[in-house]
């Protein structure tokens, strides 16, 4: 079994680090197995590369904004942009209960369907 490391502070608590936390803590034995490495896969590929350096209490809103407009330029569907939105708020909702951070800069974001896309599948 992993041990937990005491985390001290949200300043010194980058995304990735207190993504392995909040996984072991708030998801592992709580959700399905195939969520666990939905949200793994989802973390890895693409919330990662780009925000996991950071410290909790450096990411700002645009920068999540940033990240799934990228995905969305790179064709990356809503249901995508929607599970990295939703992965993000819960992640940040839990470093708030724990005081790493004071706001939630995932909240107040919103992913929309595209509707061209949507109108062509329908025709289809």
């Amino acid at each position: 079994m992993r041990t937990i490391k005491k985390l001290t502070s949200g300043k010194k608590i980058t995304l990735d680090q207190w993504y392995d936390k909040w996984m072991l803590l708030y998801k592992i034995g709580t959700i399905k197995e195939s969520s666990r490495v939905r949200y793994r896969d989802t973390y890895k590929k693409h919330i990662s590369p780009t925000l996991g350096r950071y410290y909790l209490t450096e990411i700002q809103q645009y920068q999540i904004k940033e990240l799934i407009k990228n995905m969305k330029d790179n064709d990356l569907g809503y249901e995508m942009q929607n599970q990295t939105k939703i992965l993000l708020v819960d992640m940040f909702d839990k470093a708030m209960v724990n005081e790493f951070v004071r706001k939630n800069p995932a909240k107040g974001i919103s992913v929309k369907r595209d509707e061209k896309k949507r109108t062509q599948n329908t025709m289809i």
